[in-house]
């Protein structure tokens, strides 16, 4: 399916969430066939992708022990901010209306996109500051040995377990 949206009902928050903040929310206009949708599911998941680039994970690590392998097939996956894919969102559909802005003249009538190419990029900077200071934080690790792998491993679990 090239659209969907589940009203952020937690079955594919990766895809709604950012469809929402960008109000990409509707299927079809008002008669029932014509698709009025901006990106589909698979746009926004490249999209998620391409955000998770940020992150290089350290924690892979091949060791030859059956301990650093099963670590290697378990990690988490990247944090992606849902803001930051909805900013990346709206920045592709300004640059694409900024793009279209010189073909779009109908007869006498010349569309002016400017603005609303504007618009878009400074909602996309406001997702992106709000994202800024939201007080997140990441820990970062790095392993290089087998013993860091083993220390790394531990305070996960002390973290995960509160102890």
């Amino acid at each position: 399916m090239s659209f969907s949206y589940h009203n952020c009902d937690g079955s594919q928050d990766q895809i709604d969430f950012p469809r929402l903040l960008v109000s990409d929310t509707t299927q079809f206009g008002p008669d029932g066939t014509t698709p009025i949708y901006i990106f589909r599911d698979s746009e926004i998941t490249g999209v998620i992708r391409l955000q998770g680039l940020n992150f290089q994970s350290g924690m892979f690590y091949s060791a030859t022990s059956p301990a650093g392998a099963v670590m290697g097939t378990n990690l988490p996956t990247s944090p992606v901010s849902y803001l930051r894919v909805a900013a990346t969102l709206l920045d592709s559909l300004a640059a694409n209306m900024a793009r279209l802005a010189n073909a779009l003249k109908v007869l006498d009538v010349q569309v002016n996109t400017q603005f609303a190419s504007q618009e878009l990029r400074a909602l996309a900077e406001h997702y992106r500051s709000v994202d800024d200071d939201a007080g997140a934080f990441m820990i970062i690790e790095q392993v290089n040995n087998s013993f860091s792998l083993k220390d790394r491993f531990w305070a996960s679990v002390q973290r995960q377990s509160a102890l």
